[in-house]
């Protein structure tokens, strides 16, 4: 057998090399993707969709952390897969746990009435620089028509979204029509519903 030149790359510098590559990757998608529930507008009928992406996202690089591992033992190579995708995907699931709940339990979607609703914005000064920073802020009250309270506490780009989706609807002090995220804290829509006769 022929030694590898001095140029070349030995197998265990190479798998090095593969899971840096895939624990980079994988630390990434954690850090991005609750930006695909924070950006999007949601839509009624495909609510579920960024949702599922941003889960998939992180289960998808926690499983390229585990195949990687297994390059490093080629007698194990299924057992080291298997425990490094376990313990990637367990760590990724429980920080994707509003989303997932979310997906397993679907939308608040009931008729009643908005209690309040308010948007404002927080500044905070850091230190010892003082330059300030600021994040938006939402919160929604609903009454459904069983009587049970639900509040949604909206954050960042969704408390704009939080507050078009309650234009869409011109009377607010009537019933409406609500479909909500409950664990993600996403206003879906808002929609009017007619008076019931003789009200």
């Amino acid at each position: 057998m022929t030694p590898p030149g001095p140029g070349a790359t030995t197998p265990g510098k190479a798998a090095t090399a593969v899971l840096a590559l895939a624990l980079t990757a994988w630390v990434c998608a954690l850090f991005a993707a609750p930006f695909l529930t924070v950006l999007p507008r949601l839509t009624v009928d495909g609510w579920w969709q960024w949702p599922l992406l941003r889960v998939a996202l992180v289960l998808a690089s926690a499983v390229g952390v585990g195949l990687a591992t297994g390059l490093f033992s080629p007698r194990a190579k299924a057992r080291a897969a298997a425990v490094a995708t376990v313990l990637c995907g367990g760590l990724s699931l429980g920080l994707s746990i509003n989303p997932v709940l979310d997906l397993v339990r679907g939308p608040l979607d009931a008729v009643g009435t908005v209690q309040d609703s308010a948007a404002w914005t927080q500044r905070f000064r850091g230190r010892p620089s003082g330059t300030a920073t600021t994040t938006d802020h939402g919160r929604l009250e609903f009454r459904a028509a069983d009587g049970d309270l639900t509040v949604i506490e909206p954050l960042g780009f969704q408390v704009s979204h939080m507050e078009a989706a309650l234009q869409d609807c011109p009377r607010l002090d009537g019933p409406v029509r609500l479909v909500a995220l409950r664990h993600l804290d996403i206003v879906v829509a808002v929609e009017c519903v007619d008076r019931p006769p003789g009200r």
